[in-house]
């Protein structure tokens, strides 16, 4: 799930549940893309006032082999992911890119879903930005996603990415949009996103 904006609607909780498991599902929620990942509290709290019961707050900012292979286990036995706005740069400095890409390359091709808000959804994505700069992204799906696209005038900063790389599809989001990829499908869009789609073959 790629959303722009902050905002959490009903209809982003439900479809979360749909494609996690129900409200019974676990969910990590990874504050790492912000300067204080423990003010990631709030949307603990979000989740469980909306009935999810099980919801496990990383709030580490730095982290040891150690700490980075129990968060790989809690995340074996987890449905979801959910990653707020923030640094995406600061997320991957702090867990390290090939960690990212093993660990949760191998959380999505077990059915995991990734939830990520503005730079939570650049981060699935490869490239993202770092300021104007398109660097590496996770790559959980194949394409580059940009956010406050109109707001912002990022227009021609994800076309110069789009087109200068590889990815299926260039993705912009403003705030209230959403969407829903599996691979390089979009199965569910709200709002009126501008995509990318490169011809096949």
């Amino acid at each position: 799930m790629l959303v722009g904006g902050t905002q959490v609607t009903p209809e982003i909780l439900k479809t979360l549940g749909e494609l996690s498991g129900g409200k019974d599902t676990s969910i990590v929620i990874l504050g790492q893309a912000m300067a204080k990942p423990n003010e990631a509290l709030k949307w603990k709290v979000q989740l469980n006032d909306s009935g999810f019961g099980h919801v496990f707050l990383e709030a580490l900012d730095r982290f040891t082999d150690e700490d980075r292979k129990k968060l790989e286990g809690r995340l074996d036995q987890s449905s979801a992911v959910w990653v707020p706005d923030g640094d995406a740069a600061l997320f991957i400095k702090r867990f390290g890119l090939a960690w990212c890409h093993k660990v949760f390359t191998k959380f999505i091709e077990r059915g995991g879903t990734w939830c990520g808000f503005n730079a939570g959804a650049a981060l699935a994505g490869d490239p993202m930005f770092e300021g104007e700069t398109s660097v590496a992204g996770i790559g959980l799906i194949d394409a580059v996603v940009d956010y406050d696209y109109y707001d912002k005038h990022r227009e021609l900063r994800l076309r110069n990415a789009y087109f200068g790389c590889r990815a299926q599809l260039g993705i912009g989001l403003n705030p209230g949009e959403w969407m829903v990829i599996r691979d390089t499908v979009i199965e569910k869009k709200v709002g009126q996103p501008q995509v990318f789609l490169r011809e096949s073959g």
